[in-house]
């Protein structure tokens, strides 16, 4: 009995001695951050979350402001921007990061700092910032893409010329030292006002000026002399004596003397006598006088450039490569155009020509040839992975000497199996430049050329008729010229007749054809040289006038010099 009173005083002593349960003010007013958080989440009292969710923004807010970085104070935001403390936590967040931003010395902190406060106080000395930066960034890289973007983030900047400036000299420099002229004009027009932006439209000029200078005539050519200094004086002096030339064996006497006004040098002494006693002469003796003048002139085509355009494009092959063949013996810029031009083509029978032709016009090219021969190759060779440019690079550089290994690497025989229309071009270009005579690259050109006259012969009509004359005359010139192509593989390779390309074959084609086409009235079978009858002429005529003229009374002395030098 006294045991069970004693227990139960000890029940008593100890639940009067266990404290009572806080309540949720003093839970609120003591500020624990766990506890305050599950009020937030359990409570179903509205004025008890707002109570707790004040009292916890205020304790994170102390803490986010107390440290030195942004995230706490974007932590906070993101939970508490609602609250009291929110427009100080942005105001103090805000200008953390413009000293993050200002004090960086990257980009992206002033970019993401506008972002994110456009109408910020600080967002126009952060924009001054950027421009600073961004300009001295641009500066340093010269990367193209770095000085538009920051001509096109910043239009009206103090900067603004001096990018310009650098943006033309980096775009100039880009178009390489044989520019295309739209690719000047473009630059000149992009960059008008800049150093760089008139260094285009002056090289721009100067080429318009170079062309019109060699083909052009007396008028031209003194305008251009007045109005470019920078025209190249030697150029001036060689396009002047050729027509000087032009001028004697015309008898112009109003363009002579405007010519040697011009340019002294080239109008001797000797010359000038010559002139005074030209126009004393009347009559007969000036008309036959004439006549020999015109005729002693250096060989040149009869038929003007309009007339050569068409009978590049005519159905009669021979027609196209005569064509070729006076082009080859105008010394103009616009002639080797037209040539280069041709060299495009897939099929092996004009471009084989062409690439003769070319290879005649360089090797009789004057003084100024190699100038734009120069701007040719580089231009071909900025793109060699296009088919055309390579054929033209081979041409170019092969005739030059300028043949680069490493594009021979680039075009293996099995990626010029590849290229289809001009895969038998570009592999004859390819074995004669690189002069490779392994039987692999010998047989891969070889079977092409094989393939081909097989697909000729099988072409070729049984019978010859009114209607397919034309046809099986193309047939008869395509074979003809795969011959020619044959025996110059040949003779440039330097092959003995165990590795020559099977010549005898592709010419016993030709002959079986020839033959048929033989019983056809007015059949013309095809020429290596098809203008050459006309040179021959034209070279038969003329020396005979130079005869009469140096042998003749009026001023022997000068026509022998004259024709000498």
């Amino acid at each position: 009995m006294k045991n069970k009173h004693i227990y139960l005083l000890l029940l008593i002593t100890l639940f009067s001695c266990t404290p009572k349960a806080p309540t949720t003010e003093t839970i609120i007013a003591r500020g624990n951050k766990k506890q305050l958080r599950k009020i937030i989440f359990t409570s179903k009292e509205n004025d008890t979350v707002f109570a707790a969710r004040l009292r916890l923004s205020g304790i994170l807010y102390r803490e986010a402001a107390s440290t030195n970085g942004v995230a706490p104070l974007a932590a906070f935001l993101n939970e508490f921007s609602d609250t009291p403390d929110a427009q100080k936590a942005r105001n103090l967040l805000e200008h953390r990061r413009y000293i993050k931003a200002s004090t960086s010395n990257e980009l992206w902190p002033l970019f993401r700092f506008l972002h994110l406060h456009p109408d910020s106080k600080y967002a126009s000395k952060i924009k001054l910032i950027l421009e600073k930066r961004w300009y001295s960034k641009a500066l340093s890289s010269m990367d193209s893409e770095q000085l538009r973007k920051f001509l096109d983030y910043f239009p009206q900047s103090s900067y603004k010329q001096n990018i310009m400036e650098i943006l033309s000299r980096v775009e100039f420099e880009k178009l390489g030292k044989f520019p295309l002229p739209n690719h000047l004009r473009m630059h000149a027009i992009a960059f008008a006002g800049t150093k760089y932006g008139g260094k285009s439209a002056q090289y721009l000029k100067n080429l318009i000026d170079t062309e019109t200078v060699l083909t052009g005539n007396i008028k031209q050519i003194s305008e251009i002399i007045s109005k470019n200094p920078l025209i190249d004086t030697k150029i001036i002096n060689y396009a002047l004596k050729q027509l000087l030339k032009k001028s004697i064996h015309n008898l112009n006497f109003s363009e002579i003397e405007s010519i040697c006004e011009l340019d002294k040098s080239v109008c001797s002494s000797e010359f000038l006598k010559a002139v005074g006693k030209w126009k004393k002469l009347k009559g007969k003796t000036l008309k036959k006088f004439r006549t020999n003048l015109q005729k002693s002139a250096k060989w040149a085509p009869a038929m003007s450039v309009s007339s050569i355009l068409l009978a590049l494009d005519s159905d009669d092959l021979n027609t196209s490569w005569t064509a070729m063949d006076y082009l080859s013996h105008i010394k103009t810029p616009q002639a080797l155009g037209i040539l280069l031009d041709r060299l495009k083509s897939p099929d092996p029978a004009i471009f084989w020509k062409a690439q003769k032709a070319v290879t005649t016009w360089m090797n009789t090219a004057p003084e100024w040839a190699p100038y734009f021969l120069e701007i040719s190759l580089e231009r071909a060779v900025s793109n060699v992975r296009n088919p055309e440019n390579l054929q033209k690079y081979f041409v170019l550089a092969r005739n030059m000497k300028r043949l680069d290994l490493k594009i021979w690497k680039v075009f293996s025989m099995r990626k010029i199996a590849k290229l289809r229309s001009h895969q038998l071009n570009i592999a004859l270009m390819y074995t004669i430049s690189s002069r490779d005579t392994s039987k692999d690259k010998l047989k891969f050109t070889e079977k092409l050329i094989l393939s081909e006259i097989s697909r000729l012969e099988q072409t070729f009509p049984e019978s010859i008729n009114k209607s397919n004359f034309r046809y099986a005359r193309n047939i008869n010139r395509r074979l003809f010229m795969f011959y020619l192509i044959s025996r110059d593989i040949r003779k440039l390779l330097g092959l003995t007749v165990s590795e020559q390309i099977t010549e005898a074959q592709i010419r016993l084609s030709y002959e079986k054809t020839h033959k048929k086409l033989s019983a056809i009235k007015n059949y013309e079978a095809p020429s290596e040289f098809p203008a050459s009858f006309l040179k021959d002429t034209w070279n038969s005529e003329r020396k005979k006038a130079i005869n009469t003229l140096v042998k003749g009374s009026i001023t022997p002395k000068f026509w022998k010099n004259y024709f000498k030098n």
